[in-house]
């Protein structure tokens, strides 16, 4: 009896620690993963199109301002997350190229990110192919929710609502048919904005832990000009995270992107969006910064009016790399992660069946889009800012200028570069899934990615 007693025993040990843990850190370097090399065998696979044409476009631009009793997504501990209250109208974009060869159309919505629901209805509403919709976000913390119908994204996003979803999805899918419309004769001109500020204007989320570490600060901006040079439309590309507004913020608000947007469509009467760049451990740093929700108010007011002065004197006082001619195409790479790691200290984790179970599969995808000039890379995560440094150093020598955003459609969690990953921080182990490795993985397969497209690309 106690010998079949330990027998059970002992099998529910073993069950408990397959199905649930703790199970070992298992993390060699993604070079020697069979996942590594399953996602370079799809990149092969994968046609690029080098053919050049003159350049068409034109851009939209929706209210997608709530109405009524609605969600606030961008905080787990904002209680209560329904609201009706409207400090600043949000807006969705889209801004479509072509080369008469390819029309690729880079949507920007002033949402939290953009998730699978959300990506896969627009596609099928519009009847465009998912490689055609190059998806980003502003990364507010403070707008509508509750358009992701999971239970585990409901925690952040509020609880789904259909009818707020449907209206959601109406307005950006307008957005991306009329931006398809009446293409004409346009040049793309890009700007790298390195700031110039007395006090640098992001901080790094691992500089107490870490001096080494430097904070991500680069400026990209993508204009879309007409066949005179007349600017109409642009894209601004920054990485500090949109959480000026903290969750004691029960508005509907675009935090400092908003407020930079509407500061320069004034300023330049034009259509502007922000996507947030690479926020993965990189908050907005600002001098004498106040407290509570008023304070913050003015915060981020202040920030972005320091943003839209160092855009607008650059713009207005240096001509960027301008083409009217090359490339518009885009590559959809499907990648294999590495297993689940949830961490439950340095060196345990939860076991991947369960996490796998709750949290994602291990599969997702980096999308690219080539448009000659400028590389612009999406990832599925809070894309970190040494990362983006690395590729901005090396990319160049490969023939492509990189313009790297986070949020592309998928959700992975946080990325960071391997040399972080022993520095104890919620980014580095508590919202990291894929292990150590992820963050060079997805910049070794940008830097891939760039070569399949690099053929007779210009540097600016």
């Amino acid at each position: 009896m106690k010998k079949r007693g330990l027998t059970w025993l002992t099998g529910i040990i073993v069950l408990f620690v397959i199905f649930i843990g703790p199970w070992p850190i298992n993390d060699p370097p993604y070079v020697e993963g069979e996942y590594y090399q399953h996602t370079l065998n799809s990149l092969q696979q994968l046609a690029v199109d080098k053919s050049d044409g003159a350049l068409t476009g034109n851009i939209a631009q929706v209210d997608i301002t709530p109405e009524g009793e609605f969600s606030l997504g961008g905080f787990a501990a904002r209680k209560p997350k329904l609201t009706r209250e409207i400090r600043t109208p949000l807006k969705a974009s889209a801004l479509t190229l072509s080369n008469q060869h390819k029309t690729v159309t880079i949507i920007n919505a002033e949402i939290l990110l953009p998730l699978p629901l959300l990506v896969e209805q627009v596609s099928a509403r519009t009847a465009i192919p998912r490689e055609q919709l190059f998806f980003s976000a502003s990364h507010t913390h403070s707008g509508p929710g509750a358009y992701e119908d999971s239970w585990l994204l409901e925690f952040t996003l509020g609880d789904y609502d259909a009818d707020a979803t449907e209206t959601l999805l109406s307005k950006i899918s307008a957005a991306v048919l009329a931006s398809r419309q009446n293409l004409a004769p346009v040049q793309l001109e890009y700007h790298r904005i390195a700031p110039q500020t007395e006090t640098p204007l992001t901080r790094h989320g691992l500089q107490s832990k870490k001096a080494s570490v430097t904070a991500y600060e680069t400026i990209h901006v993508l204009s879309l000009l007409d066949g005179q040079g007349n600017r109409r439309g642009m894209l601004i590309g920054f990485g500090a995270h949109p959480t000026l507004l903290g969750r004691d913020n029960h508005q509907l608000d675009g935090d400092y992107p908003g407020r930079l947007t509407m500061h320069l469509s004034q300023q330049l009467n034009i259509p502007v969006m922000f996507a947030s760049s690479a926020p993965g451990a990189t908050s907005a740093q600002i001098s004498g910064q106040e407290s509570g929700v008023e304070g913050q108010v003015r915060d981020a007011q202040r920030y972005a009016q320091t943003l839209a002065q160092q855009i607008h004197s650059t713009i207005s006082s240096q001509t960027g790399t301008r083409w009217s001619n090359g490339t518009v195409d885009s590559l959809l790479l499907p990648v294999r992660l590495n297993s689940l790691h949830l961490q439950l200290g340095k060196h345990l984790r939860v076991s991947p069946i369960l996490s796998q179970a709750l949290l994602h599969p291990d599969n997702t995808y980096i999308h690219a889009l080539n448009l000659d000039k400028v590389l612009l890379l999406s990832f599925p995560a809070d894309y970190a800012g040494g990362l983006a440094a690395e590729l901005e150093a090396s990319l160049p020598q490969q023939g492509c200028m990189p313009f790297p955003l986070s949020f592309n459609g998928d959700y992975i969690g946080y990325v960071s570069p391997s040399a972080d990953m022993d520095i104890p921080h919620y980014t580095t182990r508590d919202v990291n899934f894929f292990g150590r490795w992820t963050g060079d993985y997805f910049n070794d397969l940008a830097r891939a990615m760039c070569n399949k497209f690099r053929a007779n690309a210009s540097i600016p």
